[in-house]
């Protein structure tokens, strides 16, 4: 039997990479959407149904999650 696992995190485009805490990462959108694929496409490999539910800053994270 496959275990399926929800995955909830920020959307990549509500991140402000401008913020100090991040500038120095080199993090962008597009990396850090490369990063959650990977992640999800391991969970994947190693036999788990596993996809992401991307929320914003928490205006309708809520909503989004329990949709």
């Amino acid at each position: 039997m496959t275990k399926t696992l929800l995955l909830v995190g920020l959307d990549p485009g509500v991140v402000d990479f401008s913020d100090p805490a991040l500038a120095a990462s080199n993090l962008d959108a597009a990396k850090l959407q490369a990063g959650l694929d990977a992640a999800e496409a391991e969970l994947k490999a190693l036999g788990y149904d596993a996809s992401w539910v991307l929320t914003d800053r928490g205006e309708t994270a809520e909503a989004t999650v329990r949709a």
